[in-house]
């Protein structure tokens, strides 16, 4: 059990350090289970990676219900449709990639120009442009009149090349803006551990709104009848860094993901208090109870 120990290297060891989950020790050199040392075999294992999280931190202020004009009467509906939109309902959520690349200059040190010599000159981050795909739309197509509706009544109407909502917001609107935070959102996508309980990353996004409303096609055809798959990209800031991780540990904690761990014996009617006591030692220090609230007060 010492060689399994030594295996992973803890939080504070080594590379490890400042790092939530345990994680092998790539010194092993182990392959494919063979090897004559355990300790070898477990360095073999490849990670697995989990399904990331997303998480709607805020809707379009169009949406919300405001001291000057409401724009809309059924703030929760829109709410919930916009969360569903972005949470729960895609098949599949892809263009996250904050993979760094180190950019370099070189000068020849040979004649034959056979030798160089590297330095690096910056470091860049790729970018992240989020796509949502959907199986299909639903009866009555909800997914696409709302991807319409954010384009045509927050960005941009067609026609009059004129965001709709202006329509209805008075010079005399207290609320009155054209700022971004009124037709866009917020929202941020974690990459938790195998566990669900450490967040190994976390991209913060925000002034996101859809580039597009979806396809909106008519044809006919002697075959069998498709099911239309719905691929929507969105635009926005995306932020990835030890800042985003953090909240994302912040609120991977109050998800519980990895459930209740002895069912038997644990008392239900105090769930609240030991939920609580774990929050307390996720070791989320770095960020301050009032951001943490603001993060939590969305949900």
């Amino acid at each position: 059990m010492s060689d399994i120990e030594k295996a992973l290297l803890g939080k504070n060891r080594a590379y490890g350090k400042g790092h939530g989950a345990r994680m092998g020790r790539i010194s092993g050199g182990g392959t494919n289970g063979y090897a004559p040392n355990f300790r070898e075999w477990l360095n073999a294992q490849p990670i697995v990676r989990q399904h990331g999280i997303l998480l709607l931190l805020d809707i379009p202020g169009m949406y919300k219900k405001r001291s000057g004009v409401n724009l809309v009467s059924d703030h929760t509906e829109w709410a919930l449709a916009i969360r569903a939109l972005l949470e729960t309902q895609p098949q599949e959520i892809t263009g996250f990639d904050a993979q760094l690349t180190a950019n370099m200059g070189e000068v020849p040190l040979s004649r034959d120009q056979a030798t160089f010599f590297e330095v690096n000159t910056s470091v860049t981050m790729n970018r992240s442009v989020p796509n949502f795909m959907y199986a299909s739309d639903k009866p009555g197509l909800p997914f696409r009149r709302i991807l319409e509706h954010m384009i045509r009544f927050g960005q941009r109407d067609k026609d009059t090349q004129y965001a709709m909502m202006h329509q209805y917001l008075t010079t005399d609107d207290p609320t009155r803006d054209t700022l971004a935070d009124m037709y866009t959102c917020s929202y941020i996508f974690i990459q938790p551990d195998q566990s669900g309980k450490v967040c190994e990353g976390a991209f913060l996004v925000r002034n996101s709104m859809p580039t597009t409303g979806g396809p909106v096609v008519t044809s006919r055809t002697m075959d069998e009848i498709g099911i239309e798959q719905l691929d929507v990209p969105w635009t926005g800031m995306v932020f990835y860094n030890d800042t985003t991780k953090k909240a994302g540990q912040v609120l991977l904690d109050k998800l519980m993901l990895g459930g209740i761990a002895d069912p038997v014996n644990m008392d239900i009617g105090n769930l609240q208090e030991q939920r609580e006591a774990n929050i307390g030692k996720a070791g989320t220090s770095g960020l301050s109870s009032g951001y943490e609230d603001s993060m939590i007060a969305t949900r």
